[in-house]
């Protein structure tokens, strides 16, 4: 048996189904024929999923900036540096060449 919830009126296996209710398919190729035609979806089943170990929390708790952060970061050190707005294409290792390549200007 397969949990599976309507998305569209249908009548199956002698029942008339309303969207949002749900019942079980009887074989694995009723399943198919009813995903595909969309008129109704697969159940997920809900599970436990266990802690990360120590090691791996760690090294998500030593992350303190995301990649998006590090390259705000890096445009705003450029428009200060060079007192406009930076290429939009360029990445971080880019941004940091161009502001280090640049003469200091006192």
């Amino acid at each position: 048996m397969f949990p599976m919830t309507a998305t569209k009126m249908l009548t199956y296996n002698n029942r008339r189904l309303v969207p949002g209710e749900d019942f079980e398919a009887k074989s694995q190729r009723d399943l198919k024929v009813l995903l595909a035609t969309r008129k109704a979806k697969a159940k997920r089943q809900t599970g436990e999923v266990p802690a990360p170990p120590e090691d791996v929390s760690k090294k998500i708790g030593a992350v303190t900036s995301t990649p998006e952060e590090e390259l705000t970061q890096a445009r705003a050190a450029y428009k200060e540096k060079f007192d406009k707005q930076p290429f939009y294409g360029w990445d971080v290792a880019t941004l940091r060449e161009k502001i280090e390549a640049a003469p200091e200007t006192t």
